[in-house]
């Protein structure tokens, strides 16, 4: 270490012309040396001082220790450099052989010097490219995998939401198989119970409109029954509403319509025709609603029946009391047609 900054400040007061600081500082550099390879180093830099000084016997001594020493270095920047310096030192004592063979052998250390940077270019661009091409086709890999995990978790997903729905609606198909099972078996009972008791006992009037409210109120719930399990299209489904339609409304049933208007005029003889003559100014979703409406039935259960939203049938509802001019808040139009109705009864 010592050896080196005592060099460096050589080096430094050479360049600030002060050359006896300099030889002074080189010289302490030169007897700290313990490397032999740098032995050629320490030559150039005491002929340049002794060069400057004029000291031309100093000067002759390390010229002849590089000329002894300069091609035993490995230090290709510093064989040009030397050999530049003994090719213009040479020149100037006019020794031109000497000039000329250190002037050929500083080219040819500067074609090595250009080989070397070259060869040195293309090792770098070679390993720029392989590093370019590797990390390419690591981000290439990267993003295959990447893409077959998305598909992989993408069909994994909606394999599992199409296990969940196809599972809901066999629990769902199961359930309402089961529950119009055990409707069918109720309804079929009170169906016969139904007419046994209107075959032996038509005859007293009380009995007689039991047995007509309990046929509305079967006919009614069938409905609705029916109308919650016709989203359903397997085939078992279908053959279980085909024996529902048999058992509640029988085979020669026009509609499911025209069962409820029966049992609605069978309560009440000749309200169809009363409403149909009385109110020509209703079309057929009037009518219904009106109808309905007369035998109590909710806005919900009437929407089922005939088809329709709650929402339409309450428009209905406000059109039928707009067509009697009820302007009262809360008029109950099935009140109005019913003193209507019962009046045309006892006048008839």
């Amino acid at each position: 270490m010592q050896s080196l900054i005592a060099q460096n400040l050589s080096v430094a007061y050479s360049e600030l012309k002060q050359y006896d600081m300099a030889s002074q500082f080189l010289h302490q550099s030169f007897s700290l040396n313990v490397d032999s390879t740098s032995l050629p180093g320490y030559y150039l830099n005491l002929a340049e001082l002794y060069e400057s000084t004029g000291q031309q016997d100093s000067l002759s001594f390390y010229i002849n220790k590089l000329v002894q020493t300069v091609d035993s270095s490995s230090n290709l920047y510093f064989k040009a450099s030397a050999y530049n310096f003994l090719a213009d030192y040479f020149k100037d004592v006019e020794r031109y052989d000497s000039a000329f063979e250190f002037q050929k052998k500083r080219n040819e250390t500067t074609e090595e010097i250009n080989e070397e940077r070259f060869q040195q270019s293309i090792y770098e661009a070679k390993q720029k490219y392989d590093f370019i091409r590797q990390q390419k086709q690591h981000d290439l890999q990267l993003l295959k995998r990447q893409r077959n995990t998305i598909v992989l978790l993408t069909f994994l997903l909606l394999l599992s939401l199409l296990t969940v729905l196809l599972l809901r609606r066999i629990v769902q198909q199961k359930n309402t198989l089961v529950s119009l099972q055990n409707t069918i078996q109720v309804l079929y009972k009170t169906a016969k119970d139904l007419e046994k008791r209107k075959s032996t006992e038509s005859g007293q009037e009380k009995q007689l409109r039991e047995i007509l409210l309990w046929k509305f109120n079967i006919l009614h719930k069938s409905s609705l029954l029916k109308s919650e399990l016709k989203h359903l299209e397997e085939l078992g489904v279908k053959k279980a509403i085909a024996k529902y339609d048999a058992i509640v409304y029988g085979k020669n049933n026009e509609s499911q319509w025209n069962s409820l208007i029966e049992s609605i005029d069978e309560l009440n003889p000749g309200l169809s025709q009363f409403i149909h003559k009385s109110y020509p100014q209703f079309n057929e979703t009037e009518f219904k609603v009106c109808l309905l409406s007369y035998a109590s039935l909710p806005p919900r259960e009437i929407a089922i029946l005939i088809n329709q939203s709650v929402h339409s049938v309450n428009m209905t509802r406000t059109r039928i009391r707009q067509k009697l001019n009820l302007q009262e808040h809360g008029a109950d139009f099935c009140d109005f047609i019913r003193n209507h109705y019962n009046k045309g009864r006892v006048e008839g």
